[in-house]
């Protein structure tokens, strides 16, 4: 979805409501302070919405918010107390799940790269294919044209000598259609002189 142009205008829409719902959370506590347990999610989303590069501002840019926030409780930007366990484990872990969260979303995005990449590869292969397809077929109908129209005889035996092709002017010449001659032997015909007769 992220590839598509319309998409791009409501990712941003819901990372910045994601990103202030999220701020609130960290500045209200939520529920008996419940609210940052879902803040561990904030690095996943921000990549899924906006991609690697501004996903990893917009978590970082969370990450120095919640910082400043817990290390300065006496700030008007905290509507709540955590307790100085809290904010040791809670800021090394968020810390954590952001740098997890930035590897995979990398390697996502290389992964899609390549599959786009190859994608394009064999649409151009498709392409190449139905060119060189239609030039066969422009070939095939050159040479039945030529193969119809010629007013010479030309015919095709196996290496028995049965007739495989003829040309169609094997009736002008010969009165035999073409029909009649397929499949019959050639050295049969050569041998019997009168099997030419009935020919002319």
């Amino acid at each position: 979805l992220r590839l598509t142009g319309n998409y791009k205008i409501a990712s941003w829409v819901a990372a910045i409501l994601i990103f202030s719902a999220f701020v609130f959370l960290i500045s209200t506590g939520g529920s008996e302070n419940t609210g940052p347990l879902w803040i561990y999610t904030l690095p996943a989303v921000m990549f899924i919405l906006v991609g690697v590069k501004i996903g990893t501002f917009l978590t970082l840019l969370f990450f120095l918010y919640s910082a400043f926030v817990l290390f300065f409780p006496d700030s008007p930007l905290l509507f709540t107390v955590y307790s100085l366990t809290f904010v040791r484990r809670f800021l090394p872990s968020l810390f954590v799940v952001m740098i997890v969260s930035y590897f995979f979303e990398y390697i996502r995005a290389i992964s899609q790269k390549k599959i786009i990449l190859k994608n394009l590869e064999l649409e151009r292969n498709v392409i190449e294919l139905k060119a060189a397809g239609e030039k066969i077929r422009q070939s095939e109908e050159k040479y039945r044209n030529m193969f119809e129209n010629i007013q010479d005889v030309y015919f095709e035996t196996t290496l028995d000598g049965k007739i495989l092709v003829v040309t169609p002017s094997i009736k002008e010449i010969f009165r035999y259609t073409c029909q009649e001659l397929l499949g019959a032997s050639f050295f049969d015909i050569y041998a019997n002189p009168g099997e030419w007769k009935k020919l002319l």
